[in-house]
């Protein structure tokens, strides 16, 4: 039987990726998108993301979202108040842990583990810092040390094509 999860919802690739990894799993059935979205822009605190974008989300992935409301610029008291609210009422539909997958920042996880220990509740990290990120990071440096050395060689070359022309040009004096 798979086990009711939340889904921290921030609307970007993390979580998408890491949504899918739960999905792919086949241990969860995730109950509910949550997110949390600025009453005053209508958008996800996160990162923006227009709430007609998460509607979109929402109805490809055929899955509820349950949009916690913060004000435009919302106090920790005032996150954590409705955060903890929200989490509590799941809890007691039988909801007992929610996934993650944009936390590759330790402090980070640390705290949501504190707070979710508070609602008798766990968090099911899919860092994908550790499973994409690790390669992530090494592809990105290839990359850039690539487009430096290409950079590099098309300096050199239009170097030596000044250098040729201001050669030929000597010879017709």
């Amino acid at each position: 039987m798979q086990e009711p999860i939340l889904m921290s919802w921030s609307g970007g690739k993390d979580s998408c990726m890491a949504l899918r990894e739960i999905q792919n799993s086949g241990s969860y059935r995730v109950a509910a998108l949550l997110t949390t979205v600025s009453v005053d822009y209508d958008r996800i605190c996160m990162h923006g993301v227009r709430r007609t974008l998460l509607d979109r989300q929402v109805e490809s992935l055929g899955l509820p979202v349950h949009a916690i409301h913060l004000s435009n610029d919302p106090s920790n008291d005032e996150y954590e108040a409705k955060m903890r609210e929200t989490l509590i009422a799941y809890r007691e539909r039988g909801v007992k842990a929610i996934a993650f997958g944009d936390l590759f920042l330790e402090d980070i996880r640390q705290y949501r583990e504190l707070r979710l220990a508070e609602v008798e509740m766990t968090g099911v990290f899919f860092p994908l810092c550790s499973a994409f990120r690790g390669r992530s990071v090494r592809r990105e440096r290839r990359v850039s040390q690539l487009r430096f050395r290409r950079t590099d060689l098309q300096r050199r070359s239009e170097f030596e094509n000044r250098r040729d022309r201001f050669a030929r040009w000597l010879l017709f004096l």
